[in-house]
């Protein structure tokens, strides 16, 4: 493993994100846009007022037209915020200096544009490192940062797991769960997919617990089984179609459990009829479900209350 470091204006680091030769959507890193806007503003606040805004980390690679290229690991969020400011995508919270308050990047003087431009960042830059070296170096950086479960589920995946989480989260089906806006911040959206293919493994997983789902990762990675993949992505279009549009009662702690039990129907269109029909009256009916309310209460994650919300859903393919 070899690195070098570079110093690079924010003018030139945004003319390359537009030139493709930096490349912000990496599959280890989490989605753009994690920021809230008050956040977004005090990085911009920190160009104009000269204070050092923190190192970035990449990899060498090459892009889509043969040339070297910087892939992101660490620092997508602060680059992606400058990217934007830049190209008049947000104004600055109104709540920070009167002066600059609520201005877009073009409606600042030109001595303050040109403070943000030509400041500065370094990047390190890691060449030749392979995908299980690219992860340890996410993980290491991160270390002590409070990320959430599911972007410590993406620095584990390897490529293939996490192109299939990606096609997954996709799905129109998706779009139709009650995820709030939090939770789609924090993509646990990709968690839910995790879990639904644990319990459709062959992997003997105790939980839903972040410490159960990691080990289910590195397991699968090793081994990793693209028909059982597959049945994922058709047990989602078949939930598509079973479930007409979204529900405010499809929640996160039931989908991975729904999925899981699309999947024992896919082969019997009988079983995929009676399932869908009953699935439909559960959401219809779910606040009179005591019994169920009643395992999603606390500890959904344990072996008990997931295995006891996985055999009440498998009760419902049954006529």
């Amino acid at each position: 493993m070899k690195s070098y470091i570079k110093t690079r204006t924010v003018q030139s680091i945004v003319r390359d994100i537009k030139k493709g030769k930096i490349v912000l959507e990496t599959g280890i890193q989490r989605k753009q846009d994690q920021w809230d806007r008050k956040k977004k503003s005090l990085l911009i606040l920190s160009a104009i007022q000269e204070i050092i805004i923190p190192g970035i980390f990449a990899k060498e690679t090459v892009n889509e037209k043969g040339e070297t290229a910087w892939e992101i690991l660490d620092g997508k969020q602060r680059l992606t915020v400058l990217y934007s400011f830049l190209n008049d995508e947000f104004r600055l919270d109104k709540s920070y200096e009167d002066d600059y308050a609520g201005m877009k990047f073009s409606e600042l003087n030109e001595d303050v544009q040109n403070t943000i431009k030509n400041a500065e960042i370094t990047i390190n830059i890691y060449q030749e490192i392979d995908e299980q070296e690219t992860e340890d170096i996410f993980c290491r950086l991160n270390n002590g940062q409070q990320l959430s479960n599911d972007n410590i589920y993406r620095a584990h995946m390897g490529a293939d797991l996490r192109q299939f989480v990606d096609e997954a989260v996709s799905r129109p089906f998706m779009k139709k769960v009650n995820f709030t806006k939090g939770q789609l911040r924090k993509s646990e959206d990709q968690g839910v997919i995790l879990a639904a293919l644990a319990l459709i493994s062959d992997e003997s997983v105790a939980d839903l617990s972040k410490k159960s789902i990691i080990q289910f990762i590195d397991d699968f990675k090793q081994r990793y089984d693209q028909e059982l993949c597959d049945i994922i992505l058709a047990s989602l279009d078949a939930l598509d179609e079973a479930i007409p549009e979204k529900h405010k009662n499809l929640k996160k702690v039931s989908v991975p459990m729904i999925i899981a039990n699309e999947a024992l129907c896919l082969k019997d269109s009988k079983k995929q009829k009676t399932y869908a029909d009953n699935l439909n009256a559960f959401l219809d009916d779910y606040e009179n479900r005591a019994d169920y309310l009643e395992l999603c209460k606390t500890s959904t994650a344990s072996s008990q209350n997931v295995g006891k919300r996985n055999s009440y859903f498998y009760a419902m393919t049954e006529e």
